[in-house]
């Protein structure tokens, strides 16, 4: 084994040591100096020389780099907190936990799932299609309904006020009375009365009033008035009466015995007027009687009262009502 010593002025040394070989080897020394940071390298004969570490060599086969980490050189690595920055080009087909908010830019289009639109959906609103993207509508106000405007965005609109309002229903069923009570909320009703039929022969339809909400009926001072064009008379005819104890709706009998004996029609009742108390009944209708006779006919009566109607009641003027069906409106008052 050889030693090569550098003896200093300061009385160090620098000692080159070869090792302990029977075999000679020739290094050959670079002719000039490399660069910061290059170390030196062998080309495998005994030439020396100052290089950039390459790849095979450990090392990253360039002088310079980017970025404040080290240099990937595995063909899929994984990184650990990596800022990447803004790459030129990048496949993320399996990338997860993209942030929706800060992540991605843009509006999907509809071709893409998206709606192609911005537009946040407003409380109360509705979605519509503008044939490009979704919309919304402003919010209605209570009560309105939705209307389209053809190919234009919906609207809200208040619904038109109905002069009639549906109260109530009562289905006969062998019946004696059909009553209506509780008449307060409106100043005057309407009654439809479809295909009611007796259970006797020879019986006339009837209506008559309550001031108490039902607990009593009113037994004598109605008028009445009906007059009546028949399909198989000659001439029209009709009733009347100055005092009785019903209003009467059917100006002729009627029979059980005919199946087709029934009766329907509608009757308006005024109930009150400002401070006049007085009810007053008129309608019209159809009617089939015990002959058989089948007749058109309009209506009439009143009873003068000191307080309010508050209940009806349809009748015959004897057995009951086997079938028949009777709905109850109100009438607004403006």
């Amino acid at each position: 084994m050889g030693q090569l010593t550098f003896q200093a002025t300061l009385g160090g040394a620098v000692n080159l040591i070869g090792p302990n070989t029977a075999v000679t080897t020739n290094l050959t020394l670079p002719s000039a100096d490399g660069t910061t940071g290059q170390p030196l390298q062998t080309n495998g004969s005994g030439t020396l020389s100052f290089a950039t570490l390459p790849v095979v060599g450990g090392g990253t086969g360039v002088t310079t780099s980017t970025g404040s980490g080290a240099n990937v050189l595995s063909t899929s690595p994984t990184l650990v907190t990596p800022i990447l920055g803004t790459p030129t080009s990048g496949t993320l087909t399996n990338a997860t936990g993209l942030p929706l908010t800060t992540g991605v830019t843009g509006t999907l289009p509809i071709a893409n799932g998206g709606t192609n639109s911005t537009a946040t959906p407003t409380a109360g609103g509705v979605g519509y299609g503008t044939g490009t993207a979704n919309a919304y509508s402003a919010a209605g106000t209570s009560g309105q309904f939705l209307q389209s405007n053809g190919a234009s965005a919906p609207s809200w609109a208040a619904v038109g006020a109905s002069a009639l309002v549906y109260v109530s229903q009562v289905v006969a069923s062998s019946s004696s009375t059909v009553s209506f009570t509780g008449l307060t909320a409106y100043d005057n009703y309407m009654v439809v009365f479809s295909k009611v039929f007796p259970s006797n022969t020879g019986v006339t339809f009837q209506l008559v009033t309550s001031v108490d909400n039902g607990s009593n009926y009113a037994t004598g001072s109605y008028k009445y008035g009906v007059y009546f064009t028949g399909s198989n008379t000659a001439t029209p005819g009709g009733r009347a009466s100055a005092s009785s104890g019903s209003i009467l709706l059917s100006p002729n009998d009627m029979s059980s015995a005919q199946a087709s004996s029934q009766i329907s029609g509608q009757v308006i009742l005024n109930l009150k007027n400002g401070s006049s108390y007085d009810f007053f009944a008129y309608g019209n209708g159809a009617a089939i009687d015990e002959n058989p006779v089948s007749y058109g006919m309009g209506f009439g009566g009143t009873r003068l009262e000191t307080s309010a109607t508050n209940a009806i009641r349809f009748k015959f003027s004897s057995g009951s009502m086997v079938t028949g069906t009777f709905r109850l409106y109100g009438i607004v008052n403006s």
